[in-house]
Protein backbone atom coordinates (compact mmCIF):
# COMPACT_ATOMS: atom_id res chain seq x y z
CA UNK A 1 0.00 0.00 0.00
CA UNK A 2 1.49 3.39 -0.61
CA UNK A 3 2.17 5.77 2.00
CA UNK A 4 0.00 8.30 1.22
CA UNK A 5 -2.84 4.99 1.48
CA UNK A 6 -1.46 4.11 4.59
CA UNK A 7 -1.37 8.74 6.20
CA UNK A 8 -5.03 8.15 5.03
CA UNK A 9 -6.28 4.79 6.49
CA UNK A 10 -4.87 5.81 9.67
CA UNK A 11 -5.81 9.17 10.10
CA UNK A 12 -9.93 8.34 8.67
CA UNK A 13 -10.04 4.91 11.20
CA UNK A 14 -7.77 5.88 13.79
CA UNK A 15 -7.93 9.91 14.74
CA UNK A 16 -10.42 10.77 13.19
CA UNK A 17 -13.90 8.72 14.98
CA UNK A 18 -12.52 10.29 18.62
CA UNK A 19 -10.38 13.47 17.65
CA UNK A 20 -13.05 16.04 18.99
CA UNK A 21 -13.64 14.66 22.54
CA UNK A 22 -10.22 13.88 22.96
CA UNK A 23 -9.35 17.43 21.87
CA UNK A 24 -11.70 19.03 23.97
CA UNK A 25 -11.57 16.86 27.01
CA UNK A 26 -7.87 18.31 27.90
CA UNK A 27 -9.05 22.01 28.73
CA UNK A 28 -12.24 22.80 31.40
CA UNK A 29 -14.14 25.22 29.29
CA UNK A 30 -14.39 23.01 26.06
CA UNK A 31 -15.13 20.25 28.01
CA UNK A 32 -17.70 21.88 29.72
CA UNK A 33 -19.16 23.52 26.10
CA UNK A 34 -18.58 20.73 23.53
CA UNK A 35 -21.24 18.14 24.98
CA UNK A 36 -23.84 20.80 24.55
CA UNK A 37 -22.95 21.03 20.50
CA UNK A 38 -25.49 20.44 17.72
CA UNK A 39 -25.00 19.75 14.61
CA UNK A 40 -27.74 21.91 12.33
CA UNK A 41 -26.81 23.18 8.77
CA UNK A 42 -28.18 25.65 6.70
CA UNK A 43 -25.70 28.78 4.99
CA UNK A 44 -26.70 30.73 8.22
CA UNK A 45 -27.73 29.44 11.89
CA UNK A 46 -31.07 30.64 13.36
CA UNK A 47 -31.96 29.95 16.66
CA UNK A 48 -34.82 30.51 17.66
CA UNK A 49 -36.09 32.86 20.99
CA UNK A 50 -38.86 33.83 22.93
CA UNK A 51 -39.07 37.10 22.51
CA UNK A 52 -42.66 37.80 24.46
CA UNK A 53 -45.59 35.54 26.43
CA UNK A 54 -48.88 34.12 25.47
CA UNK A 55 -52.13 35.74 26.93
CA UNK A 56 -55.04 34.30 28.49
CA UNK A 57 -57.37 35.43 32.09
CA UNK A 58 -59.45 33.64 34.52
CA UNK A 59 -63.14 33.43 32.78
CA UNK A 60 -66.86 32.40 34.06
CA UNK A 61 -70.16 31.48 32.65
CA UNK A 62 -70.87 33.78 29.41
CA UNK A 63 -67.64 35.08 28.66
CA UNK A 64 -66.51 35.85 25.87
CA UNK A 65 -62.39 34.32 25.19
CA UNK A 66 -60.10 36.79 23.77
CA UNK A 67 -58.30 34.05 21.71
CA UNK A 68 -55.64 36.17 19.93
CA UNK A 69 -52.82 34.90 20.34
CA UNK A 70 -49.44 37.35 20.04
CA UNK A 71 -45.92 37.02 18.52
CA UNK A 72 -43.91 34.85 20.92
CA UNK A 73 -40.93 33.78 19.11
CA UNK A 74 -38.40 35.12 16.70
CA UNK A 75 -35.18 34.34 15.60
CA UNK A 76 -31.21 35.60 16.01
CA UNK A 77 -28.92 35.03 12.78
CA UNK A 78 -25.34 33.98 13.12
CA UNK A 79 -23.11 33.70 9.80
CA UNK A 80 -20.61 30.29 10.04
CA UNK A 81 -17.36 30.57 10.45
CA UNK A 82 -14.21 28.38 9.66
CA UNK A 83 -11.34 27.62 10.33
CA UNK A 84 -8.10 25.40 9.32
CA UNK A 85 -4.50 24.05 10.42
CA UNK A 86 -2.16 23.10 7.56
CA UNK A 87 0.25 19.84 8.57
CA UNK A 88 3.27 19.00 6.05
CA UNK A 89 5.19 16.11 6.33
CA UNK A 90 8.86 16.28 4.71
CA UNK A 91 9.13 13.50 2.60
CA UNK A 92 12.93 13.20 4.10
CA UNK A 93 11.78 13.46 7.33
CA UNK A 94 8.80 10.35 6.25
CA UNK A 95 11.95 8.18 4.90
CA UNK A 96 14.88 8.27 7.20
CA UNK A 97 11.92 7.57 9.85
CA UNK A 98 10.58 4.74 8.14
CA UNK A 99 14.48 3.03 8.33
CA UNK A 100 13.47 2.60 12.00
CA UNK A 101 10.60 0.66 11.17
CA UNK A 102 6.98 1.61 11.00
CA UNK A 103 6.48 2.43 14.50
CA UNK A 104 8.88 5.00 13.94
CA UNK A 105 6.46 6.78 10.96
CA UNK A 106 3.28 6.36 13.06
CA UNK A 107 4.93 8.47 15.75
CA UNK A 108 5.78 10.78 13.33
CA UNK A 109 2.54 11.07 12.16
CA UNK A 110 0.78 11.14 15.77
CA UNK A 111 2.96 14.09 16.75
CA UNK A 112 1.78 16.32 13.61
CA UNK A 113 -2.01 15.14 13.90
CA UNK A 114 -1.94 15.75 17.73
CA UNK A 115 -0.34 19.04 17.28
CA UNK A 116 -2.47 20.10 15.31
CA UNK A 117 -5.39 19.46 17.07
CA UNK A 118 -3.87 21.42 20.23
CA UNK A 119 -2.73 24.61 17.67
CA UNK A 120 -6.43 24.76 16.53
CA UNK A 121 -7.65 24.43 19.97
CA UNK A 122 -5.68 26.65 21.92
CA UNK A 123 -4.02 29.12 19.01
CA UNK A 124 -7.58 29.46 17.12
CA UNK A 125 -10.64 28.55 18.66
CA UNK A 126 -9.54 28.82 22.02
CA UNK A 127 -8.56 32.53 21.71
CA UNK A 128 -11.77 33.56 19.23
CA UNK A 129 -14.42 31.46 22.28
CA UNK A 130 -13.74 34.98 24.03
CA UNK A 131 -13.24 37.62 21.38
CA UNK A 132 -15.52 39.51 18.68
CA UNK A 133 -14.55 38.21 15.43
CA UNK A 134 -11.19 38.17 15.67
CA UNK A 135 -8.36 40.94 16.46
CA UNK A 136 -9.70 43.22 13.62
CA UNK A 137 -13.58 44.10 12.40
CA UNK A 138 -12.46 42.87 8.69
CA UNK A 139 -12.19 39.54 10.16
CA UNK A 140 -15.97 39.72 11.90
CA UNK A 141 -17.08 37.61 9.28
CA UNK A 142 -14.79 35.45 9.27
CA UNK A 143 -13.81 34.15 12.62
CA UNK A 144 -15.61 33.06 15.26
CA UNK A 145 -18.63 35.64 17.47
CA UNK A 146 -17.33 34.96 20.76
CA UNK A 147 -18.24 35.21 24.53
CA UNK A 148 -17.09 39.11 24.18
CA UNK A 149 -19.87 39.78 21.91
CA UNK A 150 -22.27 37.70 23.42
CA UNK A 151 -21.88 39.13 27.02
CA UNK A 152 -23.16 42.74 26.57
CA UNK A 153 -25.85 44.83 28.10
CA UNK A 154 -26.33 47.42 25.04
CA UNK A 155 -25.77 48.57 21.37
CA UNK A 156 -22.12 49.45 20.24
CA UNK A 157 -21.51 52.46 18.15
CA UNK A 158 -19.61 52.12 15.56
CA UNK A 159 -15.90 53.25 17.59
CA UNK A 160 -16.43 50.58 19.64
CA UNK A 161 -14.70 46.93 19.71
CA UNK A 162 -17.23 44.12 18.83
CA UNK A 163 -19.59 46.71 16.61
CA UNK A 164 -22.04 45.20 14.68
CA UNK A 165 -24.45 47.30 13.02
CA UNK A 166 -27.82 45.18 13.30
CA UNK A 167 -26.26 44.01 16.86
CA UNK A 168 -25.50 40.61 18.15
CA UNK A 169 -27.09 38.02 16.10
CA UNK A 170 -28.57 40.59 13.76
CA UNK A 171 -31.03 41.88 17.06
CA UNK A 172 -30.30 45.45 18.54
CA UNK A 173 -31.32 45.89 22.68
CA UNK A 174 -33.18 48.63 21.43
CA UNK A 175 -35.43 46.66 19.70
CA UNK A 176 -35.63 43.63 22.37
CA UNK A 177 -34.82 44.99 25.62
CA UNK A 178 -34.42 41.08 26.95
CA UNK A 179 -31.66 40.55 24.28
CA UNK A 180 -28.94 41.91 26.62
CA UNK A 181 -26.62 40.11 29.17
CA UNK A 182 -26.05 40.75 33.04
CA UNK A 183 -22.98 42.98 33.18
CA UNK A 184 -20.64 44.42 35.28
CA UNK A 185 -17.41 46.88 35.05
CA UNK A 186 -15.56 49.67 35.55
CA UNK A 187 -17.64 53.15 36.50
CA UNK A 188 -17.12 56.67 36.08
CA UNK A 189 -15.75 58.73 33.30
CA UNK A 190 -12.75 60.13 31.76
CA UNK A 191 -12.40 61.81 34.67
CA UNK A 192 -11.66 58.57 36.07
CA UNK A 193 -12.37 55.36 35.60
CA UNK A 194 -13.28 53.23 38.63
CA UNK A 195 -12.63 48.89 38.15
CA UNK A 196 -14.26 46.58 39.41
CA UNK A 197 -13.10 44.60 42.72
CA UNK A 198 -11.70 41.15 42.43
CA UNK A 199 -13.78 39.61 45.33
CA UNK A 200 -15.93 36.81 46.27
CA UNK A 201 -18.97 39.78 47.14
CA UNK A 202 -18.89 40.80 43.49
CA UNK A 203 -18.90 37.45 41.82
CA UNK A 204 -21.63 36.48 43.99
CA UNK A 205 -23.85 39.91 43.35
CA UNK A 206 -23.83 39.04 39.89
CA UNK A 207 -25.30 35.79 40.01
CA UNK A 208 -27.83 36.84 42.55
CA UNK A 209 -28.62 39.67 39.91
CA UNK A 210 -28.75 36.92 37.05
CA UNK A 211 -31.25 35.26 38.77
CA UNK A 212 -33.48 37.56 40.72
CA UNK A 213 -32.58 41.11 39.26
CA UNK A 214 -33.99 43.02 36.21
CA UNK A 215 -34.06 41.23 33.29
CA UNK A 216 -33.65 38.15 35.15
CA UNK A 217 -33.76 34.34 33.52
CA UNK A 218 -34.16 32.56 36.54
CA UNK A 219 -31.48 30.80 36.05
CA UNK A 220 -27.93 30.65 37.50
CA UNK A 221 -24.98 30.11 35.53
CA UNK A 222 -23.45 26.46 34.54
CA UNK A 223 -20.14 28.02 35.29
CA UNK A 224 -17.72 30.96 35.62
CA UNK A 225 -14.33 31.25 33.57
CA UNK A 226 -11.81 33.65 34.15
CA UNK A 227 -7.82 34.55 34.32
CA UNK A 228 -6.07 32.31 36.06
CA UNK A 229 -4.44 35.24 38.14
CA UNK A 230 -8.41 36.37 39.42
CA UNK A 231 -9.06 32.44 40.04
CA UNK A 232 -5.88 32.49 42.56
CA UNK A 233 -6.90 35.58 43.97
CA UNK A 234 -10.45 34.35 44.59
CA UNK A 235 -9.43 31.18 45.73
CA UNK A 236 -7.05 32.81 48.08
CA UNK A 237 -10.45 34.57 49.79
CA UNK A 238 -12.19 31.60 49.92
CA UNK A 239 -9.06 29.58 51.79
CA UNK A 240 -8.82 32.35 53.99
CA UNK A 241 -12.45 32.40 54.75
CA UNK A 242 -12.15 28.98 55.55
CA UNK A 243 -15.03 28.33 52.51
CA UNK A 244 -14.85 24.80 51.59
CA UNK A 245 -14.91 25.60 47.84
CA UNK A 246 -16.30 22.71 46.10
CA UNK A 247 -19.72 20.41 46.16
CA UNK A 248 -21.37 19.79 43.51
CA UNK A 249 -21.47 16.95 41.22
CA UNK A 250 -20.17 19.48 38.54
CA UNK A 251 -17.62 20.40 40.36
CA UNK A 252 -16.54 17.17 41.59
CA UNK A 253 -16.18 16.10 37.35
CA UNK A 254 -14.10 18.90 37.12
CA UNK A 255 -11.61 17.85 39.54
CA UNK A 256 -11.69 14.17 38.40
CA UNK A 257 -10.62 14.79 34.99
CA UNK A 258 -7.67 17.01 36.78
CA UNK A 259 -9.10 20.85 36.67
CA UNK A 260 -8.53 23.07 39.26
CA UNK A 261 -11.96 24.58 40.78
CA UNK A 262 -13.75 26.78 43.36
CA UNK A 263 -17.45 27.39 43.45
CA UNK A 264 -19.22 30.84 44.21
CA UNK A 265 -23.18 30.15 44.69
CA UNK A 266 -22.70 26.75 44.14
CA UNK A 267 -21.33 27.46 40.77
CA UNK A 268 -17.88 26.19 39.38
CA UNK A 269 -15.63 28.75 38.95
CA UNK A 270 -12.60 27.77 36.43
CA UNK A 271 -9.35 29.68 34.84
CA UNK A 272 -8.62 29.79 31.29
CA UNK A 273 -5.02 31.04 30.00
CA UNK A 274 -6.50 32.33 26.93
CA UNK A 275 -9.28 34.41 28.43
CA UNK A 276 -9.81 38.14 26.93
CA UNK A 277 -9.70 40.61 28.31
CA UNK A 278 -7.01 40.06 30.80
CA UNK A 279 -4.56 42.00 31.72
CA UNK A 280 -3.17 44.56 34.45
CA UNK A 281 -5.80 47.57 35.04
CA UNK A 282 -4.26 50.38 33.92
CA UNK A 283 -5.31 54.22 34.04
CA UNK A 284 -3.73 54.50 30.29
CA UNK A 285 -7.61 53.97 29.20
CA UNK A 286 -8.88 57.05 30.32
CA UNK A 287 -9.17 59.21 27.75
CA UNK A 288 -11.69 56.37 26.45
CA UNK A 289 -15.15 58.16 26.50
CA UNK A 290 -17.40 55.27 27.23
CA UNK A 291 -16.91 52.12 29.85
CA UNK A 292 -17.59 49.30 26.84
CA UNK A 293 -14.23 50.79 25.45
CA UNK A 294 -12.36 49.73 28.05
CA UNK A 295 -10.43 46.55 27.61
CA UNK A 296 -7.98 46.85 30.06
CA UNK A 297 -8.30 44.65 33.33
CA UNK A 298 -9.44 41.28 33.63
CA UNK A 299 -12.33 39.24 33.30
CA UNK A 300 -14.97 36.86 33.73
CA UNK A 301 -17.96 35.36 31.68
CA UNK A 302 -20.32 33.86 33.75
CA UNK A 303 -22.33 30.82 31.22
CA UNK A 304 -25.60 29.09 31.19
CA UNK A 305 -24.93 26.15 28.58
CA UNK A 306 -29.22 25.75 28.34
CA UNK A 307 -29.08 29.22 25.78
CA UNK A 308 -25.62 29.05 24.85
CA UNK A 309 -24.11 26.33 22.67
CA UNK A 310 -21.27 25.46 19.65
CA UNK A 311 -23.54 24.67 16.31
CA UNK A 312 -21.13 22.53 14.20
CA UNK A 313 -20.62 20.92 10.92
CA UNK A 314 -20.58 17.09 11.08
CA UNK A 315 -18.57 17.12 7.82
CA UNK A 316 -15.75 19.72 9.18
CA UNK A 317 -15.99 19.05 13.26
CA UNK A 318 -12.41 18.22 13.29
CA UNK A 319 -11.91 16.75 10.21
CA UNK A 320 -8.74 16.32 7.76
CA UNK A 321 -8.54 16.38 4.10
CA UNK A 322 -6.74 13.72 2.49
CA UNK A 323 -3.29 13.25 2.56
CA UNK A 324 -2.11 14.13 -1.01
CA UNK A 325 2.08 13.81 -1.53
CA UNK A 326 2.59 17.28 -3.63
CA UNK A 327 4.12 17.30 -7.05
CA UNK A 328 6.36 20.74 -6.93
CA UNK A 329 7.80 19.81 -3.67
CA UNK A 330 8.99 16.56 -2.30
CA UNK A 331 6.48 16.86 0.70
CA UNK A 332 3.32 14.97 1.91
CA UNK A 333 -0.12 17.80 2.88
CA UNK A 334 -3.13 17.34 4.78
CA UNK A 335 -5.35 20.20 6.41
CA UNK A 336 -7.33 20.02 9.83
CA UNK A 337 -10.82 21.89 9.50
CA UNK A 338 -13.51 23.29 12.06
CA UNK A 339 -16.32 24.62 10.91
CA UNK A 340 -18.74 26.38 13.59
CA UNK A 341 -20.10 29.21 15.56
CA UNK A 342 -20.82 29.79 19.06
CA UNK A 343 -24.92 30.70 19.12
CA UNK A 344 -27.24 32.08 21.64
CA UNK A 345 -30.57 32.02 22.33
CA UNK A 346 -31.44 34.10 25.65
CA UNK A 347 -28.62 36.67 26.27
CA UNK A 348 -30.31 37.53 29.60
CA UNK A 349 -29.23 34.12 30.63
CA UNK A 350 -25.35 34.56 30.15
CA UNK A 351 -23.56 37.63 32.13
CA UNK A 352 -19.87 38.85 32.70
CA UNK A 353 -17.55 41.39 34.80
CA UNK A 354 -15.07 43.56 32.76
CA UNK A 355 -12.28 45.79 34.29
CA UNK A 356 -11.43 43.43 37.63
CA UNK A 357 -8.72 44.80 39.49
CA UNK A 358 -6.72 41.92 40.44
CA UNK A 359 -5.11 44.12 43.29
CA UNK A 360 -8.64 45.46 44.78
CA UNK A 361 -8.99 42.69 47.39
CA UNK A 362 -11.09 41.59 49.91
CA UNK A 363 -8.79 42.24 52.56
CA UNK A 364 -6.62 45.26 50.48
Amino acid sequence: MALVDTFNTVTREFYEPSFPDNIFAATPLWSLLYPHAQFKGGKVMRPTLKSGKLGGAHYGRGTTLTLTTPEVATYAQFPWSHYYVPIQLDAIDVDLNAGAGPEQVMDLLDTYINSAGETMRDSLLGTDVFKYGGDELDDADQAMSGFYQMCQDSDWESDQPAYEAAGYGDILVTDMATWAAHVTRATGSTTEWIPVDCTVEVFRTLMETMVHGDNASGEPPDVVVTSPTVWSRLSRELFNRGVRSVITMSGERLLKAGFNVIEINNVPVIADNHMWPSSAWSEAEDAETVAQNLVTGHTAYFLNFKYCWPNLSKKYNLTFDDWLKETTYHRFTTKLWWWGQILCNQRRAQGAIYNIDTTILYDS
